[in-house]
C-alpha cells in the first residue's frame, strides 16, 4: 500500500513538472515555491524525489498550484 501511495505521488510530480514546462512563459521552480511559501532548492528536492516524507498534501498542493486537479477513483478490488 505504501508503495502504491509513493509511485501515486511520483506519477503526480511528474504531471507537475510537465505542466510547469508547458506553460508560456513556463513556471520555474522558484515560481512554484513562492505560491507554495517554499525555497526553491526544497520543491527541486522534492521534484526530484530526493526528498524522502514528502507528505501527500503537499504533492497535491504542489498540482493545485499549477492549476491541475487530481482525482482519485475508489472501487472494489477483483478477486
Amino acid at each position: 500500500m505504501v508503495e502504491d501511495v509513493e509511485m501515486l505521488k511520483t506519477k503526480i510530480l511528474k504531471e507537475v513538472e510537465k505542466e510547469m514546462k508547458r506553460r508560456k512563459p513556463p513556471i520555474s521552480q522558484a515560481q512554484l515555491g513562492e505560491r507554495l511559501g517554499l525555497q526553491r532548492h526544497y520543491v527541486n528536492s522534492i521534484l526530484r524525489g530526493n526528498e524522502k516524507g514528502v507528505s501527500f498534501q503537499r504533492v497535491l498542493d504542489m498540482a493545485h498550484a499549477v492549476d491541475l486537479t487530481v482525482e482519485v477513483k475508489i472501487s472494489r478490488a477483483r478477486k
